[in-house]
Order: C-alpha cells, then sequence, then structure tokens
C-alpha cells in the first residue's frame, strides 16, 4: 500500500515576513524552485508528493521533480557533518510513523520553529511535520542569535528543532537566557555533547507558581535525551497565531454542537473560511456573516455575542500585549489580598 502526506488544511506557515499561508498549490510547478523562496518551495514539496507523477529532489540550492519511484517517496540530502553531503531517497510512510510518534508526544496546536536551510534535513523533516500534522511552522532565516530569539518568542515557539552548532549559537552571549513558551527541543545533524547539552539546560523556563527555592530560581523539572528536551510552558503566552486558532476551534466547537444538520464536509468548509482570514477581527467579521447567511447554522444570538466579544478582547491582547500583562499581575495581587483576607477572617473567626 502507497502512504504519503500532504499540507494539513488547519496548518499555518509562517514566512520571515510574517505573512501567514494556509493553501497549498493545485499541482507541481515544472521545473526547479528556488529554496530561498520558502513558501514556494513547500508548495512545490507537497504538491509533487501528491501529485506522484515525479516526486521531489531536495538539494543544496533548489527542489526540483524527479520521476516517481514505487512507493510515495522523496529525495533529501544527509547534514554533511562528517563528510560530504550525500542524496538519499526517504518514504513517506517512514516520516508518517516519526510524526504520529511525536504528535502523541507533543499534542495538538503547537508552534514549530527551525534555524537551518531547508536544503538540510532535519529543516525539511521539521517543517514536513509541522505542515503535516496541523501545526503552525516559522522558518527562522536570520543568523544572528539575537535576532533569532526575538523571532522565536514573537511566535510563542513549542517546539524547536536544531542542530547541536545553532543550539550553542542560540545560547552565546547576551543573547543567552530562557525562551518562555519553549516545551520541547529537537536535536538532530550531530552529536549532543554535554558541554551543549549544558548550555540547552539555560533555555529551560523559571516555575511561575514557585519561583524561587531556598534563594535560588526554582527550575521546571526537565528530561533531556539526544531526540527531546521538555521544559515548562508558562501561563498565558501563546503567539496571535495560537490564539485565533483556539479561537476558531472554539468556535466550530460551538456551531457543531447548536448545529446537527451540518455535515462534517461543510464544517470543514467554514473552519477553512476561518483559517484564511488574516486577523481575529477578520475572523469575527466572518464568523458573523457565515452564521447569518447559512440557515443550517443555529447558533444563538448570545453564544455568537459571546464569541464576538472574545475576539474582542484577544485582539486587545495583541494590540496591548503589555496592558493585558499587567492586568494578569494585577489579578494575580488581587487574588493574593483576598486569600490573606480571608485567612485572617477565619483564623479570627469574624
Amino acid at each position: 500500500m502507497t502512504i504519503c502526506f500532504d499540507w494539513a488544511s488547519n496548518a499555518t506557515l509562517i514566512d520571515p515576513q510574517g505573512n501567514t499561508h494556509h493553501g497549498r498549490l493545485v499541482g507541481p510547478i515544472s521545473g526547479g524552485v528556488p529554496l530561498d523562496d520558502i513558501v514556494t518551495a513547500w508548495h512545490q514539496f507537497f504538491a509533487l508528493i501528491r501529485d506522484r507523477v515525479s516526486e521531489p529532489v531536495v538539494g543544496s540550492t533548489h527542489i526540483t521533480p524527479t520521476a516517481a519511484r514505487d512507493g510515495a517517496g522523496f529525495q533529501c540530502q544527509t547534514g554533511g557533518t562528517t563528510q560530504a553531503p550525500k542524496q538519499l531517497r526517504r518514504t513517506c510512510d517512514s516520516w508518517l510513523a516519526s510524526f504520529r510518534h511525536n504528535m502523541r508526544l507533543f499534542g495538538p496546536d503547537q508552534v514549530y520553529a527551525t534555524l537551518g536551510h531547508l536544503s538540510h534535513s532535519l529543516t525539511l523533516y521539521a517543517g514536513a511535520e509541522a505542515l503535516a500534522t496541523g501545526a503552525d511552522y516559522v522558518p527562522v532565516q536570520v543568523k544572528h542569535p539575537a535576532g533569532q530569539r526575538k523571532i522565536l518568542s514573537r511566535h510563542g515557539v513549542n517546539i524547536l528543532y536544531a542542530t547541536p552548532t545553532q543550539i550553542r549559537l542560540l545560547c552565546m552571549g547576551d543573547a543567552a537566557g530562557a525562551l518562555g513558551t519553549l516545551r520541547f527541543v529537537m536535536i538532530g545533524g550531530g552529536v549532543l555533547d554535554a558541554g551543549t547539552q549544558k548550555v540547552t539546560e539555560g533555555l529551560i523556563d523559571i516555575d511561575d507558581d514557585n519561583a524561587l527555592a531556598q534563594g535560588k530560581p526554582n527550575k521546571i523539572e526537565n528530561k533531556t535525551t539526544v531526540s527531546d528536551f521538555v521544559t515548562h510552558e508558562p501561563y498565558d503566552r501563546h503567539s496571535s497565531t495560537q490564539r485565533t486558532k483556539a479561537f476558531i476551534n472554539e468556535a466550530m466547537a460551538e456551531i457543531k454542537a447548536t448545529s446537527p444538520e451540518l455535515s462534517a464536509t461543510e464544517l470543514k468548509i467554514i473552519k477553512a473560511e476561518l483559517l484564511k482570514q488574516p486577523s481575529i477581527k477578520a475572523v469575527s467579521d466572518k464568523l458573523g456573516k457565515v452564521v447569518k447567511l447559512n440557515d443550517k447554522i443555529k447558533l444563538p444570538v448570545k453564544n455568537l455575542n459571546t464569541l464576538v466579544s472574545k475576539a474582542n478582547d484577544i485582539q486587545k491582547l495583541f494590540e496591548d500585549p503589555k496592558g493585558a500583562a499587567m492586568n494578569f499581575v494585577q489579578g494575580k495581587i488581587a487574588d493574593l489580598k483576598n486569600q490573606a483576607i480571608s485567612a485572617v477572617r477565619s483564623f479570627f473567626r469574624f
């Protein structure tokens, strides 16, 4: 049986300019596509796999088609860590097995990032896994550690694929320190030596609930292997794309629960339309139009108004993240004050 994978309808590619891409090419482009044209290169990769007449060959500078062999597959390069890079062929089903394993480990609604060029097999694998499993994918193109960290933080990256060399550079000098949203670091393309493992530990975040232990920063207990590095994900740190996706998922759940006449195909089309929208406000506006124009949707007006209100709150968060952070801190302080007052009242019984 021939098995292949494809760009999932709910997956998002975030290009170096910050633009989001949800769609895919109808068919492959003839000839080679430069790997530096990231969006078109990824479209071409999946289109050739889906086409099955040709299969993609990912070289040093271009992705080109070649005659397909038995079983869906593609060609890519080895990392070249110990010798000159070699071209080798991978089957889709072998990578799919890894995708499924990692999905069980990572869970849904993640944001992936890579630091390497698309010609590197580790970058190709990471991007394919993200886009085939419905995640967000951020291919980081800048080489300066501070610039890389800025992009990783901006998009709320949870999963980072990198080589040992890239990790060491990421943790150099003034750029060193924890990346708050990071949960997994997948290291490949080289040996994870003790020194690299030690600097990787600098990416661990501090426990938000118990920041100090015996006067020292209290880091979350972690697990490190050659393939994964688990860290803590702090409360309420999510990228705009994550929040928008979560909102769309909540809206679709409400529509499905209140509109039993809608088929699975119709629900999928509605969700795809919402995912195409460029902003949370556009999603909210589109949701209102869809509910108004589709007689099969029985979403109560009260529920719709609640969703629109949530979208407005999310939009305010995007526009003023510092204000939202202050509100969170003030809320925490208010909670502590209320707990202290309750404790005093309970002690003195009044």
